[in-house]
């Protein structure tokens, strides 16, 4: 235990500020001025995954200070007798947690899910995913105008290298099976529940072990969250925070739809694919599929290199090449043991929807003759 006075590597302890599951905060002095300063015990020198931890620090640190002032700042890191300390700017201000609860009105609230959306992005557009998003990792230092900061990255991931896979807090834990940026959106939809609606969806369902919840939000998706404000959260809003939280990641919304829902912008819902060759054009609405008849159908004059009629190729299974919606745009799959293959700009696309854009490549490929016979352009609208 650090005690008042010590001094650690040129910097002097001033005040403790909180005792936590694995480091202490204090407040410290050095040169003059003040910092934030983080004395952690876990992990340690001893611990195995103490090499991946520090790995992991040298990546973001100076990823996370060029990301500007909604990020928070870290002076210095650096190991004294087989403990890691860290040297932060200290912010002014109180937590997001400490602030709602001063704080009702639901513009200033929305200015704040907006602020965190953003930062959340910033840090994405970096490669790490926060991996412990909650109210208590966010710093309200400005009230008027509201300005935020994102804090406490000591667990983060970044380029894919988690250290640990069970952090997190109880309450707001991702059940996903896999870390990745859709498991920030998941934490991100529970913080801006209780910021929009003033109630965490399913505090009330944790019984204190994390398995158990876990399951829950894996077997029952959030509906209707409880409205701090009714008349503020628009039905765009709550139906956006409900796919925030659903229990698949690839049926989650992007930060961009997010921003734009918050912002009042409708996102654009795409209802059709349009297969296209010269003059000739197929369309396949979202929610169905196209068939071998509809390719005889719309393309009979197209042939391969060997003067056969391109829909031969064409299994004869019902749904060949499904349409689907997802997040505002279309993807296509198709089922499993297929006799061709069809590829997306030359990716093969299998079960899994795989998302497309306008102008993208679809060619049906022969895997018996192992060559593309056929190429179209699509068209979504």
């Amino acid at each position: 235990m650090i005690r008042t006075g010590e001094t650690i590597n040129g910097y002097q302890i001033l005040e403790k500020i909180n005792i936590g599951s694995y480091c202490d905060s204090y407040i410290a002095e050095k040169g003059g001025k003040k910092y934030f300063f983080k004395a952690y015990s876990d992990p340690t020198e001893m611990s195995p995954e103490f090499k991946q931890f520090l790995e992991n620090q040298k990546i973001m640190v100076p990823r996370l200070n060029s990301l500007g002032d909604s990020i928070e700042t870290i002076v210095e890191q650096f190991v004294v007798d087989g403990l890691f300390y860290q040297v932060k700017k200290l912010l002014p201000g109180v937590n997001l947690s400490e602030w709602m609860d001063t704080h009702l009105d639901y513009e200033s609230r929305l200015e704040v899910a907006k602020q965190l959306v953003g930062c959340v992005q910033l840090i994405h557009g970096q490669g790490i995913i926060h991996h412990d998003l909650k109210p208590e990792q966010v710093m309200v230092v400005s009230d008027a105008p509201v300005k935020i900061v994102l804090t406490d990255f000591d667990w983060s991931v970044p380029d894919g290298k988690a250290v640990k896979a069970s952090i997190g807090t109880d309450g707001y834990r991702c059940p996903d099976d896999k870390i990745s940026e859709q498991s920030d959106i998941f934490t991100l939809g529970i913080v801006l529940t209780i910021l929009l609606t003033g109630a965490n969806p399913y505090q009330h369902l944790f019984d204190g072990t994390f398995d158990k919840w876990s399951k829950w939000v894996e077997r029952k998706q959030y509906k209707e969250p409880i409205d701090l404000n009714p008349e503020d959260v628009t039905p765009a809003v709550n139906d956006m925070i409900v796919k925030c939280l659903d229990p698949s990641p690839k049926n989650r919304p992007s930060l961009d739809t997010i921003l734009s829902t918050l912002n009042g912008k409708s996102v654009s819902k795409l209802t059709l694919v349009i297969l296209k060759h010269g003059d000739k054009q197929m369309i396949i609405p979202n929610g169905t599929a196209a068939n071998r008849r509809l390719f005889k159908i719309c393309f009979p004059e197209i042939l391969d290199d060997m003067g056969n009629q391109i829909y031969r190729y064409i299994s004869h299974d019902e749904n060949v090449l499904q349409v689907s919606s997802e997040d505002g745009g279309l993807s296509l799959s198709i089922p499993d043991g297929s006799a061709n293959q069809f590829m997306i700009n030359g990716t093969a696309i299998a079960r899994t929807p795989v998302p497309v854009n306008e102008g993208d490549s679809l060619a049906i490929y022969s895997v018996r003759r192992s060559k593309v016979v056929a190429e179209f352009t699509l068209g979504l609208k």
